[in-house]
């Protein structure tokens, strides 16, 4: 088994370095957008009476002729529902209520897009949903980014680049950051060559008419519910892209523990969406996409046997440099030696420096520092395989909610955040 996950190592660090050779060649966007598109921003909420203010009021910035915003409440026991509906008119509330309540971010969705099915006279065509967490923000400029990606109409869905707005209280809040700026952005790219771009949950938007074509619920209760969405669109024709013009800003998560548990949620999902697999399988989507979203819906699978090989790696490195299999005075150790760095660093480099570009306050050579800790970041996805796995094997699928911090300072401006880039 090692050396399967040897090789397979292996192949996924080929499979890097075309990522990173792809994506120095951006696809383009159209230079004018179009005008008649309307957007209906989603908000499915439930206890997120800390963040949910500040997030309608960025919200509300938007132009109320372009853009609609809906709350969707899953029956929350605190404030969040009265803070929404402070809000009215500009906002519309949507309660749910158990025992139907509380059982899926999917159906909640799905509750707010029935709602526009049956308010909207808008040409669904031109009809944008997107989905938006509760502590997320958006800035007015999305608006012209939106409008130039979606004037092309065989585009049915777009996903924004996310960032992480207290990247700079900590080293692992920075380490989410550098994860979703420096090393997403690149991989998205990429895929975008390849026809593979998926929805990444913040931040996701996708043509009404698209969404239409997967029937009265197109959101499934996974807990990947966006990528499970993603892959059913793209199955159908629809041309997903990425944009990192604009970003969806959240909240990072502080502490390690509670980093484990978003990630291992979002494994679980991944191999939830292995029942794509046959679909994806009997497609007719060009081999580079279906080689790639192959990829994308096995990468748990790897990672679980990148896992067995970077246990070991330490191990094996340091019984090669003690035992006598090569010579300190020999090149071939140095040879060794380089080329493992170049397998372990040479991606996080590129990456690093990509980040050092999108962030003011990091220089080329803290982004050159920040990559040396990518491989020990990497540990955390790891470990959320095995949690993952086991909470399979215990047929465990509730969920506690992403524990949100108080926001102390003053709501976000209306104004680009400096130091990202447009």
């Amino acid at each position: 088994m090692f050396a399967v996950a040897v090789a397979i190592v292996a192949l996924s660090l080929l499979y890097l370095f075309i990522i990173v050779a792809k994506s120095r060649r951006p696809m383009p966007v159209p230079r004018t957008g179009a005008d008649d598109l309307q957007y209906v921003i989603v908000v499915p909420c439930m206890d997120e009476e800390i963040v949910i203010g500040n997030t309608l009021r960025s919200l509300c910035q938007l132009p109320p002729d372009r853009v609609r915003i809906i709350v969707v409440d899953d029956d929350s026991d605190d404030a969040t529902a009265d803070i929404a509906k402070s809000f009215a008119p500009r906002v519309e509330l949507l309660r749910r209520r158990r025992p139907h309540a509380r059982v899926g971010k999917g159906d909640s969705l799905n509750l707010a897009y029935q709602h526009l099915l049956a308010t909207s006279d808008h040409p669904a065509d031109k009809t944008v949903i997107g989905v938006l967490d509760a502590d997320g923000r958006l800035y007015p400029e999305v608006v012209g980014v939106l409008d130039r990606h979606f004037s092309e109409s065989d585009v049915g869905g777009l996903q924004l680049a996310v960032s992480i707005n207290n990247r700079k209280d900590g080293l692992l809040l920075r380490m989410q950051d550098f994860e979703f700026m420096g090393f997403a952005p690149i991989l998205l790219a990429a895929r975008e060559h390849f026809g593979s771009v998926a929805l990444g949950g913040n931040g996701q938007f996708a043509r009404l008419s698209e969404l239409m074509q997967l029937g009265p619920a197109p959101w499934k209760n996974c807990l990947t519910e966006d990528l499970d969405l993603g892959v059913r669109l793209a199955l159908g024709g629809s041309r997903i892209r990425f944009t990192p013009e604009a970003q969806v800003h959240q909240q990072g998560l502080a502490e390690l523990g509670k980093l484990l548990r978003q990630r291992t949620r979002w494994v679980q999902g991944h191999f939830e969406c292995w029942s794509l697999i046959p679909q994806v399988y009997r497609s007719k989507i060009p081999n580079r996409a279906f080689l790639d979203f192959l990829y994308v819906l096995l990468s748990p699978g790897i990672m679980f046997l990148s896992s067995i090989v970077f246990a070991a790696a330490p191990v094996l490195l340091g019984w090669t440099i003690a035992s006598d299999v090569f010579s300190v005075q020999e090149p071939r150790l140095w040879i060794f030696l380089a080329a493992i760095y170049l397998l372990m660093f040479g991606p996080p480099i590129f990456y690093g420096l990509a980040y050092a570009r999108h962030r003011e306050d990091v220089s080329r050579a803290r982004g050159f520092a920040l990559a040396h800790l990518v491989p020990l970041y990497t540990y955390v996805w790891y470990v959320a395989v095995w949690r993952a796995l086991f909470r399979m094997l215990l047929r465990r699928k509730s969920w506690a909610k992403t524990a949100r911090h108080v926001e102390t300072g003053p709501p976000m401006a209306a104004v680009p955040e400096e130091g990202v880039s447009r």
